[in-house]
């Protein structure tokens, strides 16, 4: 029919390959260059042109698996990593330079992102059960959230509205904080399992969406949006 569009086809573009291990993490930049980050229990972190999908550079620093990777979404292009090292790395995204190394999680940093509006803000989430909010400018820790009584598997910034944080957690809930007093706001709870992934709506009403599952010797999992 006269003006319709052929739906996309979702064939497979290319393969990207060069990390020894596992890939854990994958994003595309979302301003600036096109570019895609991995990062891999190998310990490193490869950068991707994401038009001809060459290797640009390989960034090495942390000294265990990079289990989360994040593209900043205004202002400087950044990319920041976090590890099973405890640490979370922020990297110049045109430079390929480490520019700063967040310390003060405990035990693993399973989950980094950046803010989508307001000032720039790092967050990360850890198997130390806390979430950790980082100045996105200087770097310096801002917050501690306690709330949890697990490990914190995935966070996420809201895209539009006031300012808000939501984490998941293998306490089967996900909590959503306030993003500029850092107060929690609310315990999601209807997970009979770990909460492995969050995500905000990108556009439309508010909302939060959530996956979870898991137990040993046997997988099971649901999705929940709220």
């Amino acid at each position: 029919m006269e003006g319709t569009s052929e739906p996309p086809s979702y064939r497979e573009i290319t393969t990207l390959t060069g990390h020894t291990n596992v890939v854990r993490s994958v994003a595309f930049s979302t301003h600036g260059p096109p570019l895609i980050v991995s990062g891999s229990d190998d310990k490193t972190i490869k950068v991707w042109d994401g038009t001809t999908y060459e290797l640009i550079a390989t960034l090495e620093g942390h000294t265990d698996a990079v289990g989360s990777v994040a593209f900043s979404t205004h202002g400087t292009p950044l990319i920041v990593s976090g590890s099973y090292d405890k640490t979370v790395k922020v990297w110049d995204s045109a430079t390929y330079r480490l520019i700063a190394t967040l310390e003060g999680h405990t035990r693993w940093v399973c989950s980094v992102a950046f803010s989508t509006h307001g000032p720039p803000l790092i967050v990360s989430g850890s198997d130390d059960e806390t979430v950790k909010v980082w100045d996105g400018t200087t770097y310096g820790l801002l917050a501690t959230l306690e709330g949890h009584s697990g490990g914190v598997y995935s966070v996420a910034f809201s895209h539009n509205g006031p300012p808000l944080i939501v984490s998941g957690s293998d306490d089967e809930t996900s909590n959503v904080w306030d993003g500029a007093t850092y107060e929690l706001i609310a315990t999601l709870e209807g997970h009979t399992d770990w909460v492995q992934s969050v995500a905000f709506a990108t556009h439309g009403p508010p909302r939060i969406v959530s996956g979870g599952g898991w137990e040993w010797g046997e997988v099971r999992g649901s999705v929940h949006v709220l």
